[in-house]
């Protein structure tokens, strides 16, 4: 399932993705693009009682996926399907390539991994080794800064009060 609720949050999950099947990179999902192609499969042992399709990274050692505007927040169910231990991280970068946040763990099955902070313009996924299994990416865009009400009506008070200067002075106060 791929969705989006008004507060920008987004989830993507495989389930809409008919598996087997390759996300070409560069392609856009919701606003995530990853930089190489991603197979879709029916699902790998991620999780105890996982079920579903599950994105795996091709090759080894990891990923990147890029934003289309800033997130706020990044979270992402990864790990390995071959029982063995493995250490996964989730690294997140400003659009400076400065780090943000990074979250890791190492375990023999699937954890979430999550970041959180201003400005997260891409992230990798990293696995030292092996294939990355990877599912639920959820994050949040960050919110356009929007000016409040009193702030709107504080400014249209001051240009009214500069208007009435102007009337009685008879002269521009802003020249």
């Amino acid at each position: 399932m791929v969705s989006a609720s008004s507060a920008q949050a987004v989830l993507i999950d495989f389930e809409t993705f008919t598996a087997p099947t390759t996300i070409t990179a560069g392609t856009n999902i919701m606003g995530l693009t990853f930089d190489q192609n991603i197979s879709v499969a029916a699902a790998f042992d991620l999780f105890p009682g996982s079920s579903g399709n599950q994105g795996i990274a091709p090759g080894f050692g990891g990923f990147s996926g890029f934003f289309s505007q800033t997130v706020a927040s990044l979270s992402i169910a990864a790990g390995d399907s071959g029982g063995d231990i493995d250490t996964v991280t989730l690294v997140g970068y400003d659009a400076l390539d400065q780090i943000v946040d990074s979250d890791s763990f190492t375990a023999n099955i699937g954890q979430v991994l999550s970041i959180v902070g201003s400005g997260i313009a891409r992230f990798e996924l990293q696995d030292v080794g092996t294939q990355i299994v990877f599912d639920n990416i959820t994050f949040e865009f960050e919110s356009d800064t929007i000016p409040e009400p009193a702030a709107i009506a504080l400014f249209g008070l001051v240009l009214a009060g500069i208007g009435l200067a102007r009337r009685r002075t008879g002269s521009s106060i802003l020249t």
